[in-house]
């Protein structure tokens, strides 16, 4: 693999990174994945999630669901 192409995999990647790099990005992003910030974000991430299930019930013939897909998930 060039070092062209294991760049471009490692783009977004924050686990293809190696230290003092990955320790830099680690420490910016950390305060955003607190609980309280993702507790924040729940009701927003429910909301899409729900969107994209029901247009997937649209999409796909309501015999290939199983009865577990018509349950939500627990939310904590």
């Amino acid at each position: 693999m060039s070092p062209e192409e294991a760049a471009e995999l490692r783009r977004g990647n924050l686990l293809g990174y190696d230290p003092p790099e990955h320790t830099r990005l680690r420490k910016m992003l950390t305060p955003e994945f607190t609980v309280r910030r993702m507790r924040r974000l729940e009701p927003r991430i429910v909301e899409i999630v729900d969107q994209h299930l029901d247009a997937m019930r649209r999409a796909v013939p309501r015999a290939t669901w199983s009865p577990t897909s018509r349950c939500r998930c627990p939310r904590w």
